[in-house]
């Protein structure tokens, strides 16, 4: 996963794609320092199937929740996950953020 990475003004970065472990997972991140002005930085999900070239399609974007003592860690469901994953990380204006990406949780549907 993304560990203590940097997002400057407006930067976009794209993680490796990895392989899913499941159906469906919950990603998180930590906001670790935020450098000037607010937590204003955007996951977004791509995914797509091994057999597929290109960026992938983004997955439905669901909200993301705040949790821990200072709401530094924020999370969100994605269901429905193809075969290959990545991470797209922006930041919008002058401001600048540090974070990582925690592990994520896989899980399938239950039948």
């Amino acid at each position: 996963m993304q560990l203590a990475r940097v997002i400057l003004n407006g930067q976009l970065t794209l993680s490796p794609w990895f392989p899913r472990g499941s159906d469906n997972a919950i990603f998180s991140y930590q906001v670790i320092r935020e450098i000037v002005g607010g937590d204003s930085m955007t996951v977004t999900v791509y995914h797509k199937n091994k057999d597929e070239a290109g960026r992938g399609e983004v997955h439905s974007s669901p909200t993301w929740l705040s949790d821990g003592p200072d709401n530094s860690v924020k999370y969100a469901q994605f269901d429905a996950v193809r075969e290959l994953v990545r991470f797209a990380f922006a930041g919008a204006g002058t401001f600048g953020v540090v974070f990582r990406m925690l592990p994520p949780t896989w899980f399938d549907d239950a039948n």
